[in-house]
This record gives C-alpha cells, sequence and structure tokens, in this order.
C-alpha cells in the first residue's frame, strides 16, 4: 500500500479533480490523506463529498 498525502488550503475548485486523479490510476492499493491547514473557504467540504461519492472511500 502506499500512501498519497494531499496538502490542502483554499483550493476547493481543485480538489475534487485531485482526489478524482488519484483515484483514476491504475494502482489500486491506496491511501489518500486530506492534510487541510484551516482552508477558509469550502475546501475541506468539497474534499468530504468527493469522499461521499467515491469507489475508494476508505
Amino acid at each position: 500500500m502506499i500512501s498519497i498525502i494531499v496538502p490542502l488550503y483554499n483550493k476547493s475548485s481543485v480538489v475534487a479533480r485531485t482526489l478524482a486523479s488519484i483515484s483514476a490510476q491504475t494502482y489500486t492499493d491506496w491511501e489518500a490523506l486530506i492534510m487541510d491547514d484551516a482552508s477558509t473557504d469550502d475546501s475541506l467540504q468539497a474534499a468530504r463529498k468527493w469522499i461521499q461519492t467515491s469507489a475508494h472511500p476508505e
């Protein structure tokens, strides 16, 4: 298993695309660790929404 660390700060416009890109890779034994640094926009909510609808929610 590999761990992919995704730093996140006020990038709600790209977080879903970033996570979708990770998910689209052919290697499937991975985890994504989203590290939010107190974003003041809706970045964290966008990440949570993607996680809820993802086929790889863990």
